[in-house]
Parts: C-alpha cells; sequence; structure tokens
C-alpha cells in the first residue's frame, strides 16, 4: 500500500517584511512588523490547523475543519 501526503498548502509559505530604511519613522517601521508577525501567526495556526486534519485523516478518522 502507497501512501501520500498532500504538498503544502499556499498559505505556508513565509511572510515577507520590508527591511527598515535608514531615518524611517520607528513607528511605520513596528506597525510594518507587527503586521507581519500577525500574519505570520494567522497562517501558521491554519497550518497547524491543516496538519491536524492531514494526521486525523490518515489514521482514518474524519476531518471537519472549518466547522
Amino acid at each position: 500500500m502507497r501512501r501520500d501526503l498532500p504538498p503544502l498548502p499556499a498559505y505556508a509559505e513565509t511572510v515577507k517584511v520590508r527591511k527598515p530604511t535608514l531615518g524611517e519613522d520607528p513607528l511605520v517601521i513596528a506597525a510594518r512588523e507587527r503586521a507581519g508577525r500577525g500574519a505570520a501567526n494567522r497562517r501558521i495556526k491554519a497550518l497547524v490547523a491543516w496538519y491536524d486534519c492531514v494526521r486525523t485523516q490518515y489514521a482514518g478518522g474524519q476531518c471537519h475543519a472549518g466547522k
């Protein structure tokens, strides 16, 4: 028997945040970094839910993701 796991979903990509430039307002930098962390955390949570679903299905169970 052969079992293949699905490929990673698109949201598993890394979050890219532009590097600060010389003289840039620190509050703007902080807001950009905060937004990047928020996006990264949402992706991590979605990836964890996806992986839990894959594990459940691999074990023969049913996944109820998104419900």
